[in-house]
């Protein structure tokens, strides 16, 4: 099935009424307590793009998370915040395009799924949605593309390099659909867009307008920029791209170019392909790998040797006699390789232990990160990271903050039994309008003590 709920415009209604609003739809439509994907409009998350040191991707997520308050205004740490990579290879940097959404807007949708009894499973960014659709119709395109998805008020513009977005925006139209006067203001946000790309483009232009939409309700813009701005036009059909039952097929509901951002998040779920942005579901950095399973298929190859041997052993002595000196000759020859493994044992523990008095250096950022204050509060101008000699690290922190009880708070807040904090005083800076108070914290990251060894396994009788 495919329908659309008609909503009141009333601003008093809560997430509450919408979620019974869109309970009593499904519980008609025999799709209640359906698992939910949402999209959600440009218009109400933060996007940035932005370039990081070249680092491995599992290493991207903590970075990125790091960076980012630097680059977006209003971000704070309730935000959920996902990315993706703009740039196939490392060079001296990494283009990240990030997408930030509040809490409370969350907290909205979540009330408004609990009471239409429904489970959000994913929040994504409705333009990447639409796009994944598109990538789906034309899977090796290359060249640069402008999709445009006209909604029912709003319209997502989004600009495609190959199979990639690297710029998107929302903007609203209140003419009605078809008409003159919503082709000429849609123009003109073509054109503001195409020119707002460019910077992402590096050098590159549009070459080809792909049109979401079937019918005769967008002939007119398609006319238009096909004679002012001289670009091929391609009319896209989401349902062209699905396999549809016979009573949808027989009977598609009006506008299809509004179900591209809903096609393309039910197809990428069912084909277990990651969303561009996904709120709920964002990067992460990998976990570790267990190392017990490694200790315990060394072991168990161990144990597997050892039987195999004793077995050709027994199945070729003829003689009982011969039969018993054999084994104990692999015994004694077996107790060797035994000790030769604990020595080994031994030296991979002090290994792993000298591995861990080495700084960490995106963990020490992530703890200097989460203990820091919040961006409304402080912020770091500077900041210099350094191994010492004899084991341990150095970070230099300076910056501003709203008031000295914020530096002391900071201060208290950085300082554990591993690091000791050294201010060299704070000083009020009248010129300065929200942080007012200069900061230079020196952070003494002490070494990790890897003198005592493991105690030895003690041999099986």
């Amino acid at each position: 099935q495919a329908f659309a709920i008609e909503l009141p415009h009333n601003s008093e209604n809560t997430p509450a009424d919408l979620g019974l609003r869109f309970a009593e739809v499904l519980e008609k439509a025999g799709a209640q307590r359906a698992e939910t994907l949402v999209a959600l409009g440009r218009s109400n998350i933060e996007l940035r793009s932005f370039n990081v040191p070249p680092v491995p991707d599992d290493e991207l997520p903590d970075l990125v998370r790091l960076q980012a308050p630097r680059h977006f205004t209003t971000i704070d740490d309730d935000w959920a915040l996902d990315f993706f990579t703009l740039d196939e290879e490392a060079g001296d940097s990494r283009t990240v395009l990030a997408a930030a959404v509040a809490s409370e807007t969350i907290e909205q949708i979540r009330r408004t799924c609990d009471a239409a009894q429904c489970q959000l499973n994913s929040l994504v960014l409705r333009s990447c949605a639409a796009a994944a659709l598109v990538k789906r119709a034309e899977p090796s395109s290359a060249g640069v593309r402008l999709l445009i998805d006209p909604l029912a008020e709003d319209v997502d513009l989004t600009v495609l390099s190959g199979d990639t977005v690297v710029f998107t925006r929302t903007t609203r139209l209140t003419a009605e659909v078809g008409s003159d006067m919503r082709a000429d203001a849609l123009l003109g946000e073509i054109r503001r867009t195409i020119l707002a790309a460019r910077n992402q483009l590096q050098g590159r232009q549009v070459e080809r307008v792909v049109l979401c939409g079937a019918g005769d309700d967008h002939t007119a813009i398609e006319l238009r920029i096909a004679e002012q701005l001289g670009l091929p036009v391609e009319r896209f059909d989401p349902f062209s791209v699905c396999t549809l039952a016979r009573p949808l097929r027989r009977a598609l509901p009006p506008h299809p170019g509004r179900f591209a951002p809903l096609l393309g998040l039910l197809l990428s779920e069912a084909s277990g392909t990651r969303h561009a942005i996904d709120f709920l579901n964002p990067r992460r950095r990998p976990a570790p790998p267990d190392q017990r399973r490694l200790y315990g298929l060394a072991v168990g190859a161990a144990v597997s040797i050892a039987a195999v041997a004793g077995y050709l052993v027994w199945s070729n002595s003829a003689d009982i006699d011969d039969r018993l000196k054999a084994l104990q000759t692999k015994s004694a020859r077996l107790e060797k390789q035994l000790n030769s493994a604990r020595e080994s044992q031994q030296d991979l523990a002090g290994l792993q232990q000298w591995q861990s008095g080495d700084i960490n250096w995106v963990a020490e950022l992530a703890r200097t990160s989460k203990e820091f204050p919040p961006t409304s509060q402080a912020i770091v101008t500077h900041l210099l990271g350094s191994a010492q000699r004899d084991g341990g690290g150095q970070m230099r922190l300076d910056g501003y903050a709203a008031d000295a009880s914020t530096v002391i708070s900071m201060e208290r807040s950085l300082r554990d039994a591993t690091h000791d904090v050294y201010g060299s005083g704070s000083q009020e800076d009248e010129k300065r309008t929200k942080y007012r108070w200069t900061f230079s914290e020196r952070v003494e990251i002490q070494p990790v003590d890897h003198t005592a060894t493991p105690p030895a396994a003690e041999p099986k009788p």
